[in-house]
């Protein structure tokens, strides 16, 4: 299943200052999180150890990841069967459930809500992290429900 597309964001409203690139840097956040986290599959982790080996050394971020090998997709075969039912619950979640988005907490965590304006850094994915930790906690004792809860 496809998460995100970086693609989908190139239209519309995208800022035309701005390259494709950062219409893949919150998808890009969201995959450095799963790889620090090991919820990656274990395929992506056999295929491509390298390149995870060089994230996790903080060499390169999860966007260029994104951008190189993934064709600028996140989708579920990237991550782990836990990976992958938190990512959609999270992506998509449930607005009549009282639920949060990743890109909800996203413009949250990075202070405003123009979600291609954010630097590709560590730091953007260090303060994401935290709340994405946080989340994937709640979703855990809440007995992995099929939306992340506020």
């Amino acid at each position: 299943m496809k998460l995100d597309d970086a693609s989908w964001h190139y239209g519309g409203t995208f800022p035309a200052d701005l390259p494709d690139r950062a219409g893949a840097i919150h998808i890009g956040v969201f995959l450095a999180w799963a790889v620090t986290r090991e919820l990656v599959s274990q395929e992506i982790v056999d295929e491509d150890r390298a390149e995870l080996d060089r994230l996790r050394r903080r060499e390169i971020t999860g966007t260029d990841l994104v951008m190189s090998l993934y064709d600028e997709k996140l989708v579920s075969d990237q991550l782990s069967a836990e990976g992958a039912d938190f990512a959609a619950a999270y992506y998509e979640g449930d607005r009549s459930a009282g639920s949060r988005t990743y890109l909800d907490d996203y413009c949250d965590a990075v202070g405003h809500e123009d979600v291609y304006r954010t630097p590709d850094t560590w730091q953007t994915i260090e303060t994401v992290a935290t709340v994405v930790d946080e989340r994937l906690a709640s979703w855990r004792e809440a007995g992995r429900p099929s939306h992340v809860l506020a």
